[in-house]
């Protein structure tokens, strides 16, 4: 927010009362609120006391706390504050919050720019309801946030995305033992030993979601995997660089592995949607779940069939191969059947005397087509009316009425007629 606009930063307080007073019945928006009480009544000074559980205040030029009094007043029992895209910069007024509702337990500051260091005399506040914490795009450094986590011992869930980290720079002997879910979309972090730094900082860590890493090209040695990643059930590592099937071979070597979503790789350009999910499941007979779909035991075994066909001429085979085939056998090649339309065809446009053969392309509209005929007929399209004759139909010519309808969707075949015909005055 510009030096300009300072002027119109308010309290958390102020911009509770500016947004919610002026409701004459005090109704509360059913997009912000979730009321599990009366939703909010005012006292006899005036000032509004909210009975709600969720509150979200985003783009409220919120920069400091205001009095804990006055917060504790307004609100008694909120367990979720969503204060995302405000101007918090200081630790203090986050923790005067916090210290003002002692029933949170969701808290999002995405956006807000919380980059300076923590005040020493807080490091001794404990706020033990708190167990979701979203520090996405603040900027805050390792050294802040290796300082501010054992003020929230029982914290399942950290959100530290697009935070433009491309290091993870953890400081003294403390892990962060209570999560279990940590998003780190976004980062700038290419070396896995990096990411590595994640499984001991958080060694009960189930899943990591870390997507858009646009420069991760590896999942780093089996070693560091089964060591540091012991309890990772789920990993999401869409919209990466992963470009080599050894990396996946490797995501076989996190010990309890179940779940992984790997999407949009450059690794699976080259092949269709289901060729990249069969090889993908036949080289993971660890995870039972794909990019959210299970992989039932019939999908499973096409799958690995399919994985062998695909390779049994290759000079080179992955080991996974082997293993398979051992299971199986050897496989005989499927028949291969070209199923794909037809994209071109060769016709004859007829004008009255005149005749041409052309090529023409069938993914082009009834209107495209005709406007390509423009010369040929020395007319324009408004000019003259177009009729299709298949020699294998019994009902004549077709006129062809629908300018959005695809020439593929006619069945036309190689020596088809296309006649041009002018209309009358």
């Amino acid at each position: 927010m510009s030096a300009g606009a300072a002027q119109n930063f308010q309290t958390f307080v102020d911009a509770l009362m500016c947004k919610y007073r002026h409701s004459e019945n005090l109704e509360l928006d059913p997009d912000i609120f979730v009321p599990k009480q009366a939703p909010g009544k005012a006292d006899s000074s005036g000032n509004i006391v909210l009975n709600t559980e969720v509150l979200a205040l985003h783009d409220a030029c919120i920069n400091t706390a205001g009095t804990v009094e006055d917060i504790q007043h307004c609100l008694k029992c909120l367990r979720e504050l969503d204060l995302t895209c405000n101007n918090v910069s200081e630790w203090d007024e986050v923790f005067k919050l916090l210290g003002a509702m002692p029933m949170l337990e969701f808290l999002n500051l995405t956006s807000n720019p919380l980059c300076n260091p923590m005040p020493r005399d807080q490091h001794s506040c404990r706020f033990p309801s708190v167990r979701q914490l979203v520090l996405n795009s603040t900027l805050i450094s390792w050294s802040t946030l290796t300082e501010l986590m054992p003020c929230f011992p029982n914290v399942e869930e950290l959100h530290l995305s697009l935070n433009n980290y491309s290091s993870v720079d953890l400081d003294g002997s403390y892990q962060a033992s209570s999560v279990c879910v940590l998003y780190f979309n976004g980062n700038n972090v290419a070396d896995w030993c990096e990411v590595a730094k994640l499984g001991y900082y958080c060694p009960n860590l189930r899943a990591l979601v870390m997507c858009e890493a646009q420069n991760l090209q590896s999942f780093g040695e089996a070693d560091q995997c089964r060591a540091l990643f012991p309890n990772l059930t789920s990993l999401t590592v869409s919209d990466t660089a992963i470009e080599d099937w050894e990396q996946i071979d490797t995501l076989m070597q996190f010990p309890a592995l179940d779940q992984v979503k790997l999407q949009r790789i450059p690794l699976l350009e080259d092949y269709t949607e289901k060729e990249g999910r069969q090889l993908l499941v036949a080289r993971l007979p660890n995870v039972s779940k794909l990019n959210g779909s299970m992989i039932t035991d019939t999908e499973r075994e096409d799958a690995e069939r399919a994985f062998i066909r695909h390779y049994m001429d290759c000079d080179e085979k992955p080991a996974r191969y082997f293993e398979l085939e051992s299971r199986y056998g050897k496989l005989d090649p499927l028949v291969q059947l070209n199923l794909k339309p037809k994209t071109t065809a060769e016709v004859k446009i007829k004008f009255g005397d005149q005749e041409e053969t052309r090529k023409i392309s069938l993914r082009q509209t009834v209107k495209q087509f005709k406007k390509s005929l423009e010369e040929f007929a020395a007319h324009p399209v408004s000019k003259f009316r177009l009729f299709y004759h298949d020699h294998t139909s019994a009902y004549g010519a077709e006129e062809l009425r629908f300018p959005t309808r695809n020439l593929y969707a006619l069945n036309i075949t190689d020596g088809s007629d296309f006649i041009i015909v002018l209309k009358h005055n």
